[in-house]
């Protein structure tokens, strides 16, 4: 797998607007090495109203983008995320 990038699958908005002062990508890009490590895609659905939706598209993206190497370990669909802690 190394040296290519790890592909991530990950919500473009947050889910729980209202109480999140941070967005996925905020999150995503302060991964360690970021930039040489992960090849990310944003999901530019608005959030379903359950994580099946979610599912559904991972698997889309899956088929689509992460069948041969490197696969796809890591995918996140992040509902809150605030810079209190």
């Amino acid at each position: 797998m190394y040296p290519l990038k790890q592909k991530l699958l990950v919500n473009s908005d947050i889910i729980d607007v209202a109480n999140s002062d941070l967005t996925p990508e905020d999150i995503i890009k302060n991964l360690p090495d970021y930039e040489s490590a992960f090849e990310v895609t944003y999901n530019d659905k608005k959030a379903g109203k359950t994580f099946d939706d979610f599912g559904d598209d991972l698997y889309d993206f899956g088929n689509a983008e992460a069948f041969s190497e490197p696969y796809m370990y890591g995918s996140y669909e992040i509902y809150q995320a605030d810079k209190t802690n």
